[in-house]
């Protein structure tokens, strides 16, 4: 009688020892994860960028194209960091006549994510915010064209994400964001006026896994 005693001891010490191996080691797509999204998209500003002597100037909508790094802690929460490229143009006007001058826009933000259905689901859905920052870079050179400074103007984001797997690996990726911040700009050495700025953001991308995606 004593060797069953025995056996089963010695097997459900082996089960508690076991335990917190398994909590260690198993399932790393329930709590960390590391990913990359390469995206396309537009980029849709929805306010006057700068008013300077009476003059208004919006930027058009255009093209985007980056990248997000995410990072997955746990099955429902994440923080991620957002690159962002896009080329526009600034429309105004001078001295009756209407001009276009290049600009180019890079976006970055840090953020988190809040999954209302677990990123580790087949089709996920999230909400997001966080800090973001919008660089404006004036072409210089062009006749007839105000000599705009680059600028660096800081805010928040906020926005809403979802994807679905296609594969074991891969999954497509689609992003809405809203870039909230306040523009002014240096023009000849005198600084225009603050403008509230909404710039939209619209994305679909492919989210490559690296580690527990």
């Amino acid at each position: 009688m004593r060797l069953p005693v025995r056996s089963a001891g010695l097997a459900l010490a082996v089960g508690f020892a076991s335990t917190p191996m398994v909590a260690q080691g198993g399932a790393p797509v329930t709590r960390t994860g590391l990913s990359l999204t390469p995206y396309i998209g537009v980029i849709v500003p929805t306010a006057d960028l700068i008013e300077f002597n009476s003059q208004t100037t919006k930027l058009s909508t255009a093209i985007v194209f980056g990248g997000r790094l995410g990072i997955g802690l746990g099955q429902r929460f994440g923080i991620e960091a957002d690159l962002g490229y896009s080329p526009a143009t600034l429309d105004y006007s001078s001295a009756g006549a209407s001009i276009n001058q290049d600009v180019r826009i890079l976006t970055g933000s840090a953020r988190a994510n809040l999954y209302l259905i677990p990123r580790t689901s087949p089709f996920w859905i999230a909400i997001n915010g966080g800090i973001g920052a919008v660089r404006h870079t004036f072409k210089t050179g062009t006749a007839g064209t105000t000599a705009f400074e680059p600028g660096t103007n800081v805010g928040g984001v906020i926005g809403a994400s979802a994807g679905i797997r296609i594969g074991r690996l891969l999954a497509l990726h689609i992003g809405a964001e809203d870039y909230l911040y306040t523009a002014s700009f240096d023009v000849s050495g005198t600084k225009t006026a603050e403008q509230k700025q909404h710039d939209i953001r619209i994305t679909g991308g492919v989210r490559v896994p690296f580690l527990g995606f």
